[in-house]
């Protein structure tokens, strides 16, 4: 029985058991080198907060540009905050020059215009 074999006597079935051993711990794997690194999470939410906050000032800016421009385009064509007033269409059709260029010339209109592309790139939609 040295050679850890048994003689199976015959109508019987055989049975293989194993197992395994580990004398002592194996030595720790190596770290990989890694453009990656570890921070806190309080370093990772306080930068968090920080990003909304120029968030929240970027989006307040926008808004505060987009209520001054509709004032002053309301101010000359009031017909504009209805799509079914009836004299909507035919203003529209009429300045529809007038308004392209005051929607690209009021200096209302440059301030959205400057402070979109900087919401957009803090939102990660890019600066289009």
């Amino acid at each position: 029985m040295s050679d850890g074999l048994i003689d199976v006597p015959h109508g019987h079935v055989a049975a293989v058991v194993t197992f395994l051993e580990m004398n002592e711990r194996p030595a720790p794997a190596p770290i990989p080198e890694s453009p990656l690194r570890m921070e806190r999470w309080d370093a990772v939410d306080r930068r968090m907060r920080e990003l909304d906050t120029q968030l929240d000032a970027a989006d307040a800016r926008t808004s505060e540009r987009y209520a001054e421009l509709s004032g002053r385009l309301l101010a000359r064509w009031p017909v504009l905050d209805d799509a079914y007033h009836p004299d909507f269409a035919a203003t529209l059709a009429r300045d529809h020059a007038e308004i392209a260029r005051a929607l690209s010339s009021w200096p209302e209109a440059q301030a959205r215009m400057r402070d979109q592309p900087a919401t957009r790139r803090k939102r990660g939609r890019g600066c289009g």
